[in-house]
């Protein structure tokens, strides 16, 4: 029997513990580092070669923008695998979302319920290309504290042209921790001034009544002296009584409701749906998958849309 090829998966182990008790801690030699990592020593010779293991590929992203995407893949993707598996199991402060087990951008966008609450909403410019190889190593080496030549060693093999890359394992849980002074900084300036604040990878969320254009102003120093730019043109601020958009989600008050776009999604989906029944019968199975993977979707927000999915796999 043939055996697909399956990627990897995270192993966490249902782990959560404190930075300093990571297996990636205090990493001194290379003979250490090959054993965390599960690889021979031998192959840290070559890690010029293994660097280079990368599929690049471009993908439409938001606003229909060509985005490169590198993947990691052979013996660079094991690696990545068991770097990020290890990350994974480092505790993280409540307002992280992204990255998490049972976290999502519908948990993130949940902490922001509520009456009579101001909201900012703040994208960072070009985020894994803006978290530059410096900022990587400066993590291996003052926050897991390994030794330069290891931080190095680590660097290289987490980082395409000297930057994050966008389609891997590591790429959530690295952006975090090679961040984590910023998030930091602008979680103290927000409990200071009695406002909620969330993470979701680049997208950053804050709720309180005492949300202000000088509030803005402070967070906007930070992030600057971190060597990152604010994406002013998707920088949003919602008054008390407006709708607001939070990590593809609508808050109305307490209510979290789908978008306008997703509704007119599944409104067109139904229509392909039921014009494909009728007049492509070959094509029906494929359709009604994308059409119930879109409900599921939709009710992580709202329950009836679940229901309404199971209906659709039910039919014959």
């Amino acid at each position: 029997m043939i055996q697909k090829n399956s990627k990897p998966k995270l192993v966490t182990k249902n782990k959560s513990y404190s930075i300093q008790d990571s297996a990636l801690y205090m990493i001194k030699t290379k003979k250490h580092l090959a054993r965390v990592l599960l690889i021979d020593v031998e192959k840290l010779k070559n890690i010029k070669d293994i660097c280079t293991q990368y599929n690049v590929f471009s993908t439409n992203g938001k606003s229909n923008k060509l985005r490169e995407i590198q993947t990691p893949i052979n013996v660079l993707e094991t690696i990545h695998n068991r770097i990020a598996s290890l990350l994974c199991r480092i505790k993280t402060p409540d307002f992280l979302h992204s990255g998490k087990k049972n976290h999502s951008n519908i948990s993130n966008a949940k902490v922001h319920l509520g009456e009579n609450l101001k909201i900012l909403t703040i994208d960072i410019e070009k985020f894994f290309p803006s978290t530059a190889s410096k900022k990587i190593y400066e993590f291996f080496l003052y926050g897991m504290k390994c030794n330069k030549t290891v931080s190095k060693i680590l660097t290289q093999l987490c980082t395409y042209n000297e930057c994050l890359p966008t389609g891997s394992r590591i790429s959530m849980p690295l952006a975090y921790f090679s961040n984590m002074l910023m998030f930091q900084e602008m979680a103290l300036l927000a409990s200071k001034h009695q406002i909620n604040m969330t993470v979701y990878v680049d997208d950053i969320t804050f709720s309180g009544s005492n949300i202000s254009t000088l509030f803005y102003k402070l967070v906007k120093k930070i992030t600057i002296r971190h060597q990152h730019s604010i994406n002013d043109d998707k920088t949003r601020f919602y008054t008390e009584y407006q709708p607001k958009l939070i990590t593809g989600a609508i808050l109305k008050g307490n209510s979290l409701l789908i978008r306008n776009k997703h509704h007119k999604e599944l409104y067109e989906f139904k229509e392909l749906y039921s014009f494909t029944k009728d007049n492509n019968p070959t094509q029906l199975s494929e359709v009604r998958n994308k059409l119930i993977g879109k409900l599921y979707s939709c009710g992580v927000i709202n329950v009836k849309y679940k229901s309404e999915a199971k209906v659709y796999q039910n039919y014959l």
